[in-house]
C-alpha cells in the first residue's frame, strides 16, 4: 500500500494495490498509462460495493468497481481512493481500474494520479 497525495490538484490518491502489468517493460507501461490519462470516459464504469469510510480526515464513501475502458486489461486491478481535500467537502471514491503497474509504482505516480483525476467519481449527496 502506498500513499500518493496530490493536494495541488484538490484530490488525493491514498491507496493503491499493485498486480500484473499489461505490458512487459516499464517504458511500454508508461506509454500505456499516459494514453489512458487522456480518456475521461466514465460510461463503462460498473460499481460493485459502497462502504462508509473516513479519508483525508473527512467522512465519505469507498466505492469499488470496474472501469472497462478501451485498451484496458481485465487482469489484476489497480485500486485508488480519491477525495477532494482542502475544500471542506467529503466526496470520495475508490476506483478499480483493470490495468496496473508491476513492481515499484514511484515512476508512475503522476500518470496514476492523472488517470484517477479523469476517472474520479464522487458520491451523490445524502448517501
Amino acid at each position: 500500500m502506498t500513499i500518493i497525495r496530490r493536494d495541488r490538484a484538490d484530490f488525493a490518491l491514498v491507496a493503491v494495490t499493485v498486480g500484473a502489468a499489461p505490458r512487459s517493460d516499464d517504458e511500454s507501461n508508461l506509454v500505456f498509462f499516459e494514453s489512458l490519462a487522456g480518456s475521461p470516459d466514465r460510461t463503462r464504469w460498473r460499481e460493485q460495493t459502497k462502504v462508509r469510510r473516513e479519508i483525508c480526515g473527512l467522512p465519505g464513501f469507498e466505492i469499488t468497481g470496474v472501469y472497462d475502458g478501451p485498451g484496458m486489461y481485465s487482469t489484476e486491478s489497480y485500486v485508488g481512493a480519491v477525495c477532494e481535500c482542502g475544500r471542506g467537502r467529503n466526496d470520495m471514491a475508490v476506483i478499480t481500474v483493470s490495468a496496473v503497474v508491476r513492481g515499484s509504482i514511484a515512476p508512475f505516480a503522476d500518470d496514476i494520479a492523472a488517470i484517477v483525476k479523469h476517472l474520479q467519481i464522487t458520491s451523490p449527496a445524502g448517501l
